[in-house]
């Protein structure tokens, strides 16, 4: 049975610590995601461990005996599910493994009820209580072995046997739970004393940090990381100690003094913790391997680089640039968020790809995950065998489908690793790689992959910039547009009249035949008109008043208005898809928009040489966004033209003054909105205008 003495409370006090450290990491590890297998595995061990330690401290100053059969109890069952936390996270794919964890659940069964009969006592049935977690020994052996077999078949060019995933040198973790569960037992073992499996304890805890992290992290975990994260945690813990410790051997029996002055330390240490776990990182990494030092000098050469460029061309080169030296992809490409804020664009590769769209939406279900693994606190990057993973370990039907979508986006974007540009939270583009295995000297894991992220987070910083800049240079080129039109609408538009008006007198008498001359003098000035007051449309600000609009009852207005205008052949449908069609606008502004809409399909169809029926389709759709949609089966647009079309000035029409569209797209971000354009030639045009928000949400116009 257990010795008394001073001995005893130093082994009693380490399995508290112990129980609530091991309880404490379950705890943080099962509250990120309850329905992961892996994650569920590691909190019954942790809890398994809690309630070892806790009943061995309860039996040393309670003296029931109860409590020390309890923690009996815990003992014979820390092998079934200590092997079971192994098999989720290394998924050993052999015979032995699988025999092991059934002999230790089979074996496990049979303790128990030796202990609630009562049969141990003094009996070899004891011992075998004792060392019962002697079967996780047995299994890190087999480990051991597979793994040098692993090693000698990939050394041949043969690598099916190697089914781990952590990382390629795995005999730290290996030695690290033998030399633990060999500490542990030793208070069993005759003439040990209690200060080695004291030590085995404090150790246990240590380790059961490292395996949080490893939970965590996955096919991102690296021993660099882990010694890094480690001696952080532990130069602020002895911080905190130090200064503690020294405050109460100051003050002690001072009561509020001392609670004063803890209070200013831990204000001060707040303030101070944020340095001090950076200068301990960096300290730490000098210590690290020579990959993680070439990473960083890389990423700092990279990020000195980004200063003082101006093009956004140059960055997008430098990104792919970056990538291609860190991660060694076959093939990447690089995606930005359009002006527009509607999708991102593929603007720059390396490498052959195929079938990769050029524009991904702004709300593809893969961006929305990056989003939300970086509010997280995680590593905001996509990986697909850690997708797959992922997906292996969940226990819900709806998240295994929820990843294996997720999979297959990353496979239609041709890639199999997605990393994103982030800014404060907002994602400005990405990078589409594909890297089938990790880059040589990264110890055949993703580890280090959270080196390059702050290489990123500057690239999209730079991005960010030159968006600002780009449109603080149109703000001042529209005002600058604004005073030209101002200057033209008095220089030209007077001048304009008296021309209009003498060509009608001379154009009073039909019989004269140069009257046909002054005909066309008075349509010219007509559209001379039209121009000078679409640049006055575009450039001013108007303040109209904001009031509940009737789309439905808007667009038969305008489809009443044009009918009996529309040139022969083209039909006008008008359709609608939900109820509520109504949202906070200006009427007159709307309207604009939608007529503006209409005339350019009307002017596409009018181009479309081919003999079919014309047709303009309308339709309104109430979903979670108000959608309007006007669609033609005209000619369509080029590619080349649709990230053109928004432009103020382009057009491909010889009539137009390319205004039209862009006084759309302005009107539609007043409104909160925005305009989307999808195009096949030859097949049809369609402009979606979508109202997320069904007020106005932009400055007006």
């Amino acid at each position: 049975m257990l010795e008394s003495g001073n001995r005893m409370e130093l082994l009693a006090q380490t399995s508290l610590i112990v129980s609530v450290l091991s309880f404490a990491l379950g705890a943080s590890i099962l509250a990120r995601n309850v329905k992961n297998r892996l994650y569920v595995a590691f909190f019954l061990l942790t809890t398994l461990i809690c309630g070892w330690g806790l009943f061995f401290f309860l039996e040393v100053y309670r003296r029931g005996g109860l409590f020390y059969r309890f923690h009996l109890g815990f003992n014979v069952w820390l092998a079934p599910v200590g092997l079971y936390f192994m098999h989720e996270l290394l998924k050993p794919r052999y015979r032995v493994s699988r025999f092991l964890l059934v002999l230790s659940f089979l074996l496990a069964t049979v303790l128990t009820a030796v202990l609630l009969l009562g049969w141990d006592r003094g009996s070899w049935l004891l011992q075998v209580v004792y060392f019962a977690p002697g079967l996780v020994v047995i299994q890190i052996l087999t480990f051991f072995w597979r793994e040098f077999f692993s090693k000698r078949s990939s050394e041949s060019g043969d690598r099916s046997h190697d089914s781990f995933w952590i990382f390629e040198r795995r005999f730290p973790i290996y030695v690290g739970a033998l030399l633990v569960l060999s500490l542990c037992v030793m208070d069993h073992v005759p003439r040990m004393g209690h200060w080695v499996p004291s030590i085995g304890n404090a150790l246990l805890g240590v380790y059961l940090f490292f395996l949080s992290l490893a939970v965590l992290r996955q096919r991102f975990l690296d021993l660099g990381t882990l010694f890094s994260r480690f001696l952080v945690l532990l130069t602020l813990a002895l911080t905190l100690t130090g200064l503690y410790s020294l405050l109460y051997a100051w003050i002690q029996n001072r009561p509020a003094l001392f609670l004063l002055n803890s209070f200013v330390i831990s204000l001060l240490l707040v303030s101070v913790l944020g340095p001090i776990e950076r200068l301990v990182q960096a300290l730490t990494r000098r210590l690290l391997t020579a990959e993680h030092r070439r990473l960083d000098t890389l990423v700092k050469q990279y990020e000195a680089r980004l200063m003082g460029v101006a093009d956004s061309e140059a960055i997008f080169e430098q990104i792919l640039e970056f990538a291609e030296k860190t991660v060694q992809p076959i093939h990447a490409s690089l995606f930005v968020l359009r002006t527009e804020g509607t999708h991102f664009t593929r603007v720059k590769k390396i490498g052959d790809l195929h079938n990769q769209p050029e524009q991904v939406m702004h709300d593809h279900m893969l961006l929305q995950r990056v989003r939300e693994v970086a509010l997280r606190g995680a590593i905001p990057v996509l990986l697909d065998p850690q997708l797959e993973i992922e997906q292996e370990r969940s226990v819900s039907r709806a998240q295994k489908e929820g990843l294996q979508i997720l999979r297959e986006g990353l496979h239609a974007l041709d890639s199999n690793l997605l990393l994103p540009l982030l800014d404060r939270d907002q994602l400005l583009g990405f990078i589409a790689c594909q890297c089938p295995e990790p880059p040589n000297g990264w110890g055949g894991n993703w580890g280090l992959l959270s080196a390059l992220h702050p290489y990123f987070q500057s690239a999209a910083r730079a991005l960010h910039g030159l968006e600002a800049f780009s449109r603080q240079k149109e703000k001042e080129r529209l005002a600058a547009l604004g005073e030209m039109a101002a200057g033209l609408a008095h220089e030209i538009r007077n001048p304009l009249g008296a021309i209009r008006g003498a060509a009608q007198l001379l154009d009073s008498d039909t019989s004269r035949p140069e009257s046909r001359f002054a005909h066309v003098i008075v349509e010219e000035v007509d559209r001379l008109n039209r121009v000078v007051t679409q640049f006055l449309d575009y450039s001013r600000r108007d303040s109209f008043v904001i009031e509940t609009v009737d789309l439905v009852q808007l667009i038969e207005r305008i489809i009443e208005l044009m009918r009996p205008t529309l040139p022969s052949g083209v039909h006008l449908e008008f359709s609608k898809k939900g109820s509520n069609f109504k949202l906070q606008g200006s009427p007159v502004q709307l309207h604009q928009l939608i007529l503006n809409l209409l005339q350019n399909s009307v002017q596409a169809l009018n181009r479309q040489s081919q003999q079919t029926t014309k047709k303009i389709k309308i339709e309104l759709r109430d979903s979670e966004e108000l959608q309007l949609i006007v669609e033609d089966n005209g000619p369509g647009i080029a590619k080349d033209n649709l990230k053109k079309l928004f432009i103020p000035f382009f057009t491909t029409s010889p009539k137009g003054t390319g205004l039209g569209l862009s006084i759309c797209q302005k009107i539609a971000s007043a409104h909160g909105g925005h305009i989307d354009v999808s195009s096949e030639l030859d097949r049809f045009a369609r402009f979606t205008v979508v109202f997320p928000g069904r007020k106005m949400l932009g400055p007006s116009l």
